[in-house]
């Protein structure tokens, strides 16, 4: 790829979907394989959607959404959209400073997702600060400068932003402001540690000790869809939580045991609690040894107990019931395989 085009992505250069793309990716991926033209902003939110794998789901079930959906206090619309803002820029080379620290970004070995997420937490300071100061000057081209001077640290993954201007220094977005008063008044420095996106409550991904294989990138894809789940149940969006759980022990059948037992045991809570979808293959009854419900390394639940108020931490051990159904399992994209786990949400 020439230097000047590094960091961006190309729907057209995306060889194959993953199971349950959504339409609307689908729909966008064939037009690109057919070099049928595309705007920049279709490219950019197909591209964006692509890259969250565990909101797949709720694109193709997005008329059944309450207005405003949150899965872990996160909202996916707005979450997706800076991502589309972001690989628009890419698209367009408009600020060419956004294509400069992506290239830099990945040159330092951060992966290219958690670039994105580093560019759209500018994106979000900057349109903060809009809100709140329409006098103040554009500071995102500041942000960008900063990712340009990032350098790393004392060990590897450990990256640190460059220096940044003391309090009563002028501003390097030029406003003429000193920086307490200006880009430095408002929400901290970013970092470019967890950067990840991780949305569960640490059932399958912890928050210490995962690294780019892809088994590891499964585990965060689970936790990130177990919380997605969840938030359809509270939602009351059961058909599509119904989905959602059935995905999760089918991608959890491919990781190991003791996850495969923790996604039955989600899949069998969702059903005692909504008992009319247990007929359409959510509900999970005896497995093939005989063995009855349990959670791995918890007590069984009895009937009536609510998944709403949280479950406890899992390990491994123990035996649950239920089956994946001989399924096929979830072909992920290449940016999921790649990424990495931070305790924490990513900016956006």
């Amino acid at each position: 790829m020439p230097a000047k085009e590094a960091g961006v992505r190309r729907l057209r250069d995306v060889p194959e979907l993953p199971r349950w793309a959504p339409e609307s990716v689908v729909t966008a991926w064939e037009l690109a394989q057919r070099a049928d033209q595309l705007s920049a902003e279709e490219e950019a939110g197909a591209l964006a959607r692509l890259d969250h794998p565990e909101f797949f789901l709720l694109w193709d079930r997005e008329d059944e959404l309450p207005g405003e959906f949150l899965v872990a206090e996160m909202n996916p619309r707005v979450h997706v959209l800076l991502h589309q803002i972001v690989e628009t820029q890419l698209l367009q080379n408009e600020p060419p400073a956004a294509r400069a620290a992506v290239a830099h970004l990945l040159g330092l070995g951060v992966d290219r997702h958690a670039a994105i997420h580093l560019l759209g937490a500018g994106l979000t300071r900057e349109i903060h600060g809009a809100l709140t100061d329409p006098e103040r000057r554009p500071g995102y081209t500041a942000h960008l400068q900063r990712l340009l001077h990032t350098r790393p640290g004392a060990y590897p993954g450990d990256l640190r932003p460059g220096p940044e201007p003391g309090r009563n220094d002028p501003c390097p977005c030029d406003s003429g402001k000193k920086y307490k008063k200006c880009c430095g008044d408002g929400p901290p420095p970013i970092s470019l540690q967890n950067t990840r996106m991780v949305l569960g409550e640490g059932w399958y991904a912890g928050s210490d000790g995962l690294d780019n294989s892809p088994r590891d990138a499964r585990l965060l894809y689970l936790e990130n869809l177990s919380a997605v789940a969840r938030a359809l149940q509270m939602a009351e969006v059961l058909d599509a939580a119904a989905e959602c759980y059935r995905r999760l022990v089918v991608v959890a059948g491919e990781v190991g045991a003791w996850v495969r037992q923790n996604a039955l045991r989600d899949q069998l809570e969702f059903a005692l609690n909504s008992p009319e979808h247990a007929a359409d293959g959510s509900g999970a009854g005896p497995d093939r040894h005989g063995q009855g419900p349990g959670r791995s390394g918890g007590p069984a639940s009895g009937p009536g107990r609510s998944v709403r108020g949280g479950g406890g931490g899992r390990t491994g051990g123990g035996s649950v019931p239920g089956s994946a159904g001989g399924r096929p399992a979830l072909a992920l994209c290449p940016s999921a395989l790649g990424q990495t786990a931070g305790r924490g949400r990513a900016a956006g």
